[in-house]
C-alpha cells in the first residue's frame, strides 16, 4: 500500500469516528473513546489516528456485536465461534430425537441455523474451506432430523431437498443479497453519506460482500 493510500485510510477512519461523535452528540450519548478499536490491514506502519487531540492505538483483534475481527481476516474466528455454539446447541437437541420431523426442522431453523449464519453480510465473503465447516454442522443436523445413523445411504443433498433446507452456500448468498437490497432501497441519509466515501479497493483479506452479492 502506497503512502497516498495510507493517508486516505487515515482520513476515512477519522471522518467515520467524527461522524459517530456527531451522531452520539445529537442523541445525547456520551462518546467513549476507549471503546474505539482500529485494526490496520495490509501494512504494519500505519499513520497515527488522532481524535480530539487523543491518539487512538491500533489493535490486532477486536469484537463487535458478536463479530470477531482480526488483522488478517475475520471469518476464521467467526466461523469457529459459530460452529462451536451451533454444535453445542445441537447436542442439547439430541434428547428430542423422537419428535416428529416437522418439529425437529422447526427446532433446527429456530435454534441452530441463526447461530451458523450470523452475521450474514460478512459471512458472504468466507472461503470455501470455512463454508464447508458450517455445512458440516448443518449436515449433522439434517441427519439428526432424519434419524439417520451410520451407515448412511441417502445423499445429504437429497435429504436437504426433502426437508426444504437450503445448502449453506445458497442460504448465505440469498440472505446477503436481500440485506444489501434492503439497505439500497431504504436510501437513508447514512447510506447516502457512506456511498460518497472515496473507498480504496478492498484488500484481498477482506473482499467486498456487496460485490459478491451482486454476482
Amino acid at each position: 500500500i502506497t503512502q497516498p493510500q495510507r493517508d486516505q485510510h487515515k482520513i476515512n477512519v477519522e471522518e467515520e469516528i467524527i461522524k459517530q461523535n456527531r451522531f452520539e452528540k445529537e442523541w445525547k450519548i456520551k462518546t467513549n473513546i476507549a471503546k474505539f478499536a482500529i485494526i490496520n490491514i495490509g501494512f504494519y506502519k500505519a499513520p497515527t489516528i488522532v481524535i480530539n487531540n487523543t491518539p487512538i492505538p491500533y489493535t490486532n483483534d477486536t469484537k463487535l456485536l458478536g463479530l470477531h475481527i482480526t488483522r488478517h481476516n475475520f471469518y476464521v474466528k467467526q466461523v469457529e465461534s459459530n460452529t462451536n455454539r451451533a454444535r453445542a446447541e445441537l447436542k442439547k437437541l439430541n434428547r428430542f430425537r423422537l419428535l416428529k420431523t416437522k418439529l425437529k426442522v422447526r427446532l433446527y431453523k429456530a435454534l441452530i441455523l441463526p447461530l451458523l449464519t450470523y452475521p450474514i453480510i460478512p459471512l458472504n465473503i468466507i472461503s470455501d474451506t470455512q463454508l464447508k465447516k458450517l455445512q458440516v454442522i448443518q449436515n449433522q443436523a439434517v441427519r439428526w432430523i432424519s434419524n439417520e445413523r451410520w451407515p448412511i445411504i441417502c445423499p445429504i443433498e437429497l435429504r436437504q431437498q426433502e426437508l426444504k433446507i437450503e445448502p449453506m452456500r445458497q442460504r448465505i448468498a440469498r440472505l446477503a443479497e436481500g440485506a444489501w437490497t434492503q439497505i439500497a432501497e431504504e436510501n437513508s441519509h447514512f447510506h447516502q453519506e457512506n456511498s460518497l466515501i472515496d473507498m480504496i479497493n478492498p484488500h484481498p483479506w477482506y473482499p467486498s460482500s456487496l460485490a459478491r452479492a451482486l454476482i
